[in-house]
Order: C-alpha cells, then sequence, then structure tokens
C-alpha cells in the first residue's frame, strides 16, 4: 500500500469506500504492527486509543478478548505445543495483531484492509488470525481486503482473489484479474 493511501491532512490516512448500504470509511491493518503499537501492550494501546471513550474501550477490550480466546483454542487443536502467549499479559505479534484489529473493528468500518496479515506470524497462526477476524468482520458486516505476496496462504479462506500484475512502464495501467478461490 505504499504510496496509494495519502492522508491528505488526516492522521492515520482516511480511505473512503462506496458500499451498498452507502460510503463509509475503511479502515487499515498494516504489516509493521509492533511500530503501530508505539511500545505499548496491546491493553495499553487499547488504555491509550480510546482513553476518553470508557464505552468503546470496553467494546475494543471486548473484540480482543473473543478473538484471543478464539484463536488460542484453534492454535491449541492444530499444535498443543504452539504457544499464544499469556493471554492475562498479552505481548506477542499475534496478541498485537488482535489488539490492533480490535480497535480498528469497534467502529464499524465498511472495510478492513490487511496488509500483509501474516507478516511475522507462522502459516498456522497467520490463517488462524484471519479466520477468526473474519468471523468477527462478517457478524459486524464488515468487508475484508487482503494484500498479500502469500496467496496460497488464503485459498481456503478468501472467496475470491483479485491478482495485481504490475507493468514495466510507470505510466501503464496495473492489470487486475479476478479468480475464484478454490
Amino acid at each position: 500500500l505504499a504510496g496509494l493511501v495519502k492522508s491528505e491532512g488526516h492522521t492515520p490516512p482516511e480511505v473512503v469506500v462506496d458500499g451498498l448500504s452507502g460510503s463509509g470509511k475503511a479502515r487499515l491493518l498494516m504489516q509493521d504492527t509492533i511500530v503501530q503499537l508505539f511500545g505499548d501492550s496491546p491493553n495499553g494501546h487499547l488504555d491509550r486509543v480510546f482513553r476518553y471513550d470508557k464505552d468503546m474501550r470496553d467494546k475494543a477490550r471486548g473484540i480482543f478478548d473473543r478473538l484471543q480466546t478464539n484463536c488460542a483454542s484453534a492454535l491449541s487443536s492444530l499444535n498443543a505445543s504452539m504457544s499464544f502467549g499469556d493471554r492475562a499479559d498479552p505481548n506477542t505479534v499475534l496478541q498485537a495483531k488482535l489488539a490492533l484489529a480490535a480497535e480498528r473493528l469497534v467502529s464499524n468500518p465498511l472495510l478492513l484492509v490487511l496488509d500483509e496479515p501474516g507478516w511475522c506470524l507462522s502459516k498456522a497462526a497467520a490463517q488462524v488470525f484471519v479466520q477468526e477476524l473474519a468471523k468477527c468482520a462478517h457478524e459486524r458486516k464488515t468487508a475484508l481486503a487482503l494484500i498479500s505476496h502469500q496467496a496460497d496462504w488464503w485459498r481456503n479462506i478468501a472467496k475470491d482473489e483479485l491478482r495485481l500484475h504490475a507493468r514495466t512502464k510507470p505510466n501503464e495501467t496495473v492489470l487486475v484479474s479476478k479468480e475464484k478461490s478454490t
């Protein structure tokens, strides 16, 4: 997404999308999760972001707790030795991604864009993260868009796949092909 999203005076950058029920904002979850926490723990991040809105903070924590519980359960069923981290004091990259996702989902965006959701995660952890996030987003009527170089990781999750093919010259149009995931 580098260079595609411009802030135009907004911090963080705003992206407006048109959906079936009208226009609304999209939220972005970028690959550099650790940088987005600004040195906070996942709990500290939610406290800081929603420091003036206890109701939104509680809702975001509810989403985070649900995602964390579901991901921990799914990961332990895949491989009992796979560590999720301390749920009372979250501090893993996966838990950071869950906190950032909860913070974005609580605002009920029309679209949540996941840029390289597997960054810094194992394939199994990344797939569990995206599956649980997709369930939660679906319940909130939020569409997900995944941007990834590991298309094969998401084939069992994504319904449709758009492939962007870069052109050799800067003034050429980017070719987009739509494929049904199998």
